[in-house]
């Protein structure tokens, strides 16, 4: 099965004039543009792609690399806002990624940058992103070890230090004390688990422990 929103590993199946056709192993077939061949692809040859849905929401193929893929989050500017909501670079040359109206904590400006999450709106099928991270985070019980390795991303400067997204799964606390470089909002790092809280919040830190 081809799926939408993420990277897939798929055969060369077939060529065309305007690109190849690659298919899984259920010969489920999707359009890898001419303007991606290096001219060195043969049928059966495995590519790596990342697969999304075009301007007419049919999938597509690109070996290009988005900023996130969905189900994780991510730091992304604004190119443009219309009457439907924010269009995003999402790091594809031909495809921007729509956070609607309802889905933003403050309306979008235009050249700025805000942390989002990417996800496949269930009544569109397209795929989408919102700035609302509460929503998409602290859904289950954390289960993580004391120095257990992690990736974070920094998301918001408090008082106490910087708010992270620990694993693409919850919030996390990095202690400002405990900070001996240089970060910045949308940055990733490796963090090491410190202490899970009997209130489920999580501290962690870049040093390991």
């Amino acid at each position: 099965m081809i799926k939408i929103g993420t990277y897939n590993n798929l055969k060369v199946n077939r060529f065309v004039d305007f690109g190849l056709y690659l298919a899984d192993e259920e010969n489920n077939e999707v359009l890898l543009p001419k303007r991606y061949l290096t001219g060195e692809e043969k049928i059966g040859d495995d590519i790596h792609v990342f697969v999304y849905h075009d301007s007419e929401n049919r999938p597509v193929a690109t070996t290009e690399t988005p900023h996130a893929v969905v189900g994780e989050f991510a730091l992304m500017r604004v190119n443009q806002v219309n009457q439907v909501g924010a269009f995003l670079d999402w790091g594809l040359a031909n495809k921007e990624l729509l956070v609607p109206f309802r889905e933003q904590r403050v309306r979008m400006q235009p050249g700025r940058s805000y942390i989002v999450y990417v996800y496949i709106d269930d009544n569109s099928g397209r795929i989408v992103a919102s700035a609302k991270l509460g929503k998409f985070l602290d859904c289950k019980i954390p289960r993580f070890r004391h120095r257990q390795k992690v990736d974070v991303l920094v998301v918001q400067r408090t008082e106490l230090g910087y708010k992270v997204i620990v694993d693409n799964l919850f919030w996390g606390l990095l202690y400002s004390n405990e900070i001996y470089t240089d970060i910045n909002i949308g940055e990733r790092h490796t963090a090491f688990i410190k202490q899970v809280r009997d209130d489920g919040k999580i501290d962690v830190t870049l040093e390991q422990i």
